[in-house]
């Protein structure tokens, strides 16, 4: 199942609807009144979370994505089977592949295996917003 607890400081509809494509399942809640969207270890079965207020250092293991979207949708996505809106990297050419294959292969870029990218490259990668 989704392997990285994240958290975003917005929720819109839009942003739902992407979460809706990883996997994730919305809860019964009234998702316009809660500020932030959050996935992650308390919600492994694939909810949604809804807060009023970001989710705080309970566990160092929750990564707090401001408002980037790109870098939350990454996060989000990482599971341990399959590699379906996930990013990988080559690591004989550098180049960030993003797998829309909805397979549980690995995906192959030039008969070079390429590999999940980590959250801390995800972090890195993605830091700019």
């Amino acid at each position: 199942m989704f392997k990285q607890p994240c958290f975003i400081r917005k929720n819109t509809p839009e942003l739902r609807k992407k979460l809706n494509e990883l996997g994730y399942k919305e809860s019964h809640y009234n998702k316009v009144q809660y500020e932030y969207l959050c996935v992650g270890d308390s919600n492994a079965d694939g909810y949604i979370s809804f807060n009023h207020y970001p989710v705080t250092a309970e566990n160092e293991n929750v990564i707090d994505c401001g408002t980037n979207e790109q870098l939350f949708l990454a996060l989000a996505a990482l599971r341990d089977v399959g590699g379906y809106l996930q990013w990988y990297i080559n690591d004989n050419t550098g180049e960030w592949v993003f797998c829309k294959c909805d397979r549980q292969f690995a995906c192959r870029l030039d008969n070079d295996m390429l590999r999940k990218a980590t959250p801390a490259e995800l972090i890195e990668h993605f830091k700019t917003e």
